[in-house]
This record gives structure tokens, sequence and C-alpha cells, in this order.
């Protein structure tokens, strides 16, 4: 039986993937110059947990997500 590490997604990862739900960009909540450079390790990290595939969230990103909501 395999077991699934839970991940609690920072505020940047449940930002990010609400861009991209909501279908925009995964940067179209960033502004400044430093929340770019900060943001490739968010994208880097959810795609390192299958949560988002290139630049487009997953299904396991958008069941994520929605374990996030009302939280």
């Amino acid at each position: 039986m395999a077991t699934e590490m839970k991940h609690k997604l920072t505020p940047a990862q449940i930002s990010m993937l609400a861009s991209l739900a909501a279908g925009r960009s995964w940067d179209s909540h960033i502004s400044g110059r430093s929340a770019y450079g900060a943001a490739n390790a968010t994208v880097h990290k959810l795609q390192s947990l299958g949560l988002m595939a290139g630049h487009s969230i997953t299904d396991a990103g958008r069941v994520a997500l929605n374990n996030t909501a009302g939280k």
C-alpha cells in the first residue's frame, strides 16, 4: 500500500494555482521584480509536487487547491 505525503500549500502556491485554475497565467497575480524571482521557486515546487505541469494546473493541483478552500 502506497502512502501519500501531504504538503501544506503556502500562500504563494495557493495564489499561483488559483490563477491557473481561473484560466489566467501563472504570474498574473505577481507584481514587482523580486516577486518574479521568488515565483520561480514556487513554480518548481508545484511542478515537483505534480500540481502544475508546464504552465498549467493538473488535476492533482485542482484537488489540492479545493482542499485549501475554507481553511
